[in-house]
């Protein structure tokens, strides 16, 4: 379906939201395309493409309660069918006299977010495969100690959507994605390490201009004859990756939802230091290239660049327009659904502001340090106390030597975890929509032998 066709439709579905007694609507058009190939130890292992269609309403009944509907089956009866749907659905749902629907059209951003390439669209399938291929020999070609190539894959994606509101308000937007990815098995003496790397981006230059061979063969072998570190409190250095998964399990804690529910320990912290002086946290969905790039939101509000720590003050939420309107503020552009669900709030693209000094430096500098390389567990931090015990490895950094390090623990609270950050380095790299920096934390209980 070609976006006129989309547009007509929507409009359609509108009329019969309206004329079903809908006091407002909001209808979504998407379009999707995928592809994506895996390679396991140079044999074509898995091959998939998809091309789908969907529709989506959201009504809010004569009595203030929403209903949503979404449908795949797209035909004749899809706009009645959706219409039903969703206010049958209403009648399930609580009346709230706070639900708030976009009026104000968002503006066409200035400058390219850099989020469609027509190139990764056409990228030939056999060329793609060909590069699963290639990064599976080169990975087992780059150290002896690798013994099989589990995955080496691309996916890409493409996504055309539009939505529309009963307020005349909407939103059209036109995407790429892709991923590739190597995960390996290596063995020493007896050790054995499964690890690897993966790259997002946006374009097809992007991912094939520098495969993660290289990164994934190092990141495993690295690990081999790992031991736990005696117990007691270390400096610790986290690598990016870890750093981007750490606050990607914070980031709830910065949604006005969860304020709202009271399911935030930062819940009546708002103007406070919470974090080092050397922590600053943003939001933006506006970023060259980003993967969760785009003109507005889930709701048709214009996203934005938003600040949440300042040199650790909190100084913002993450707001949807209903939630915004609870806490007396308003929509940051974080709006965020599914076809099938109501409104909530999400990141777009979130990281720590960078500082100057590279890893290796940081490393140099903190004699004795423990580098993290992976934490476990980050999804059991408890949201309300700020508790945490994680599993942790990496590599012990002493005298200019490095060993690598399994099996160990670290404990602690969040509030005084983000306090105890002392550095932040200038490496600052993303994995899909969170980004991290190399990061200093000081005087962290470490349990192991």
């Amino acid at each position: 379906m070609d976006i006129d066709t989309a547009r007509r439709l929507l409009e359609r579905m509108l009329s019969c939201a309206k004329a079903g007694g809908a006091l407002a609507a909001e209808c979504v058009w998407c379009g999707y395309g995928s592809r994506s190939f895996s390679v396991c130890d140079e044999a074509l292992e898995k091959s998939h493409s998809s091309i789908s269609e969907c529709l989506g309403l959201r009504v809010l009944d004569r009595k203030h309660r929403q209903g949503v509907a979404s449908l795949y089956d797209i035909d004749d009866r899809a706009v009645a069918v959706l219409c039903e749907n969703a206010f049958r659905n209403a009648r399930h749902g609580a009346a709230e006299d706070d639900v708030v629907f976009a009026r104000t059209q968002p503006a066409v951003p200035a400058v390219d977010l850099g989020v469609y390439d027509p190139e990764l669209v056409a990228w030939d399938s056999r060329e793609q495969i060909e590069l699963c291929l290639q990064m599976s020999r080169q990975a087992r070609a780059l150290d002896r100690r690798v013994r099989t190539v589990r995955d080496a894959s691309v996916f890409i994606g493409w996504e055309e959507s539009l939505t529309i509101n009963s307020y005349g308000v909407s939103c059209q937007s036109r995407s790429t994605a892709g991923g590739i990815g190597v995960t390996l098995l290596a063995e020493d003496g007896g050790a054995v390490e499964i690890g690897g790397a993966s790259l997002d981006g946006r374009s097809r230059a992007a991912l094939s201009s520098r495969p993660p061979v290289d990164e994934a063969v190092a990141r495993t072998v690295r690990l081999l004859h790992g031991e736990p570190l005696p117990t007691g409190r270390y400096t610790l250095v986290l690598e990016p990756e870890v750093v981007a998964s750490f606050f990607e399990g914070l980031a709830e804690l910065f949604f006005a939802s969860n304020v709202c529910k009271g399911v935030t320990l930062l819940a009546d912290k708002m103007g406070e230091r919470v974090a080092s002086p050397v922590v600053t946290l943003v939001d933006d969905g506006r970023m060259y290239g980003g993967m969760g790039n785009a003109a507005c939101d889930a709701e048709c509000v214009a996203t934005q660049r938003t600040v949440l720590l300042d040199h650790g003050r909190l100084v913002s939420w993450l707001s949807n327009l209903q939630y915004g309107k609870r806490l007396g503020t308003i929509s940051t552009g974080n709006g965020s659904r599914g076809l099938s669900s109501l409104p909530d709030v999400d990141v777009n693209n979130l990281f720590v502001v960078p500082g100057k000094r590279s890893a290796e430096e940081l490393a140099a500098a903190y004699d004795g340090c423990f580098r993290v390389t992976e934490l476990m567990g980050l999804h059991t931090i408890d949201s309300v106390s700020g508790d945490f015990s994680l599993a942790a490895r990496g590599l012990y950094h002493k005298n200019g030597v490095s060993r690598p390090v399994s099996a160990v623990t670290i404990a602690g609270n969040l509030c005084e975890f983000l306090n105890k950050i002392i550095e932040v380095g200038g490496d600052l790299r993303f994995y899909d929509r969170f980004g991290g920096c190399t990061m200093v934390v000081d005087d962290i209980a470490v349990a192991g032998k």
